[in-house]
């Protein structure tokens, strides 16, 4: 397990570094970097950068070719994307060699719709050999089969995913947080390489949304090595992130949480445990009354931007719909506290990220809900960001 918040490291990888660095790479494509395209943008061939240079990603049909976009948005720090329509759109690669497991794979996307769909898949048939797959119930996993390895989570904005295809110790990791682990089948990388659909259009499950940039070695990466690529990922893209550890208790593994009220087994550190897990009871806070208040203390401090707020309850009665976000250097919050946001009647069944201006640092930050469902409010997930304009 490898697994370092963003933001926490050193650039070591800033500079000239690039994957190819590091050996054993057999795919690197970016956006960024060898496009054939069109007039109209459409993408004929997305070409092969990696140590191998032949595995080139290629659509011949025009009506099939994914467009190129030069700038991907703020959510991917305006980087180039190659965009997938989410109708018949895709890409595929001939894997001309054989790479058996560990598969270290790391993509940088964005999804535009919780609609089934594959942006990685090896195969041409429904078994597949190796998929990373999301699935309509926001459900992301590597290999479908044999139980693979899962997670849930809502349509992120940006994402850095790295997926390592390892037997038993298989995993997949969120913008540089391990998010799941488990066991997949033991097939090799070979053969038909799909990028934005299931098997060449045979199933389906086409993409709608951006890949920016896809690394995969033949291998196990070391520790400094993975932290390399991300950090690699990290400073190119600039996604999205929050600020706060993913924590696995009140103080582990650092700064503090607080909370005005709480249940045995749905404490308020619950959520900025990093586990997103659609709607329900499991990996949450919540109470049953109003107003109430989670809050985390920084080591140092913060200059918090923005947040992102997922309810998730498992009926909508029970879904809180207004809050407040305070910061304080004193955590006293006893009326020196300054009030960075206020938000009434919203719906966070899914997650939703919240922009307010600010440019001062703060050590303390509160949120405070102040109405929602008549019996109980459910709180999944709250992220604090400091990266956001």
């Amino acid at each position: 397990m490898i697994q370092i918040p963003y933001g926490r490291r050193n650039a070591a990888s800033g500079g000239g570094w690039v994957p190819t660095d590091i050996g054993g790479c057999v795919l690197w494509l970016r956006g960024d970097g060898l496009v054939t395209k069109d007039g109209s943008d459409l993408v004929s061939q997305w070409s092969d950068e990696s140590s191998v240079g032949t595995n080139h990603a290629l659509q011949a049909t025009g009506s099939n070719q994914p467009l190129y976009v030069a700038d991907g948005g703020i959510g991917l720090n305006n980087k180039p994307v190659i965009r997938f329509n989410g109708s018949d759109n895709f890409l595929v690669a001939n894997i001309a060699a054989s790479y058996s497991q560990p598969i270290t794979l790391f993509m940088v996307w964005t999804e535009n719709s919780r609609l089934e769909q594959y942006p990685f898949a090896v195969g041409t048939s429904f078994g597949g050999n190796m998929w990373l797959q999301y699935y309509s119930n926001s459900m992301l996993s590597l290999i479908p089969q044999a139980g693979g390895v899962k997670y849930y989570r809502e349509i992120p904005i940006s994402l850095i995913t790295a997926g390592i295809w390892n037997g038993a110790s298989s995993e997949i990791y969120e913008n540089g947080h391990l998010v799941g682990s488990g066991t997949p089948n033991s097939n090799a990388l070979t053969g038909t390489l799909n990028l934005g659909v299931a098997y060449d259009g045979g199933y389906g499950g086409y993409m709608n949304g951006d890949l920016a940039e896809i690394i995969v070695y033949d291998g196990l990466l070391s520790a400094s090595d993975f932290i390399l690529v991300e950090d690699y990922l990290e400073n190119k893209y600039k996604p999205y992130i929050s600020e706060v550890p993913i924590m696995s208790n009140a103080t582990t593994p650092s700064g503090v949480v607080t909370v005005s009220a709480q249940n045995a087994g749905y404490e308020g550190w619950r959520v900025f445990d990093g586990k997103y897990d659609g709607v329900g009871y499991t990996s949450c806070w919540y109470y049953t009354s109003y107003p109430q208040w989670v809050g985390y203390e920084f080591s140092g401090t913060e200059v918090i931007k923005g947040y992102r707020v997922h309810g998730g309850a498992a009926v909508p009665t029970e879904e809180l719909t207004g809050w407040s976000l305070k910061a304080s250097n004193t955590g006293a919050f006893a009326g020196e506290e300054t009030i960075l946001d206020i938000q009434i009647g919203q719906d966070v069944t899914s997650m939703k990220l919240y922009t307010i201006a600010n440019t001062t640092t703060y050590k303390y930050y509160r949120f405070t809900v102040t109405a929602g469902g008549a019996s109980q409010f459910v709180l999944h997930t709250l992220e604090f960001d400091s990266r956001i304009p």
